[in-house]
């Protein structure tokens, strides 16, 4: 069994926040330019698809996935997934980010639990809600929770969360894309 030092493990959750937060960023900027879905002027790409988040049925706005060696011991898929409301005041997202054993597909259940206890085989990531009326975020970490990941094909994943939020809220997310 090959043994994994701290500092790989450490090097690959500093490259996992990385590109977290760069995801982060890239979602939340954009400008006038962005084609907007029909019928919600200035909300940024349409993608076909939806998205449903806590029960609401959500028109797919964003579809990112990254994936990425983290360290040569393992690889990190992030996904940054969500949607529209249909009076276009609101967009929900979820980031989720899973680290697998290189060289292993993503597929399967994987527990979830905050950034600094996840480790190989295990998920992180939070639930973000922005306000697109009044332009405000609120963005809140996932302290534990499952997901089920199905790939389905190249690039091409099934999602089924169900995770608590740091303060007790609770989010279920289920979405099927190929990206």
């Amino acid at each position: 069994m090959k043994k994994i030092s701290v500092f790989q493990i450490s090097f690959a959750k500093l490259c996992s926040l990385l590109l977290f937060a760069g995801v982060l960023s890239f979602s939340s900027c954009g400008n006038d330019d962005d084609a907007a879905p029909e019928g919600c002027p200035g909300v940024g790409v349409g993608i076909e698809g939806s998205i449903e988040i806590n029960g609401d049925n959500l028109s797919l706005a964003i579809a990112q996935l990254l994936i990425s060696g983290g360290g040569g011991s393992e690889d990190v898929y992030i996904f940054q997934i969500g949607g529209v409301s249909t009076d276009c005041s609101e967009l929900k997202s979820i980031n989720l980010t899973v680290s697998v054993p290189s060289g292993e597909p993503l597929n399967g259940d994987y527990n979830l639990t905050d950034f600094f206890d996840a480790s190989v085989n295990e998920g992180y990531g939070s639930s973000i809600t922005q306000n697109l009326t009044a332009s405000t975020q609120s963005s809140v970490d996932i302290e534990s929770g499952t997901a089920n990941i199905v790939r389905n094909g190249d690039n091409n994943y099934s999602l089924d969360i169900s995770a608590m939020l740091i303060g007790g809220s609770s989010v279920d997310v289920k979405v099927s894309h190929q990206f």
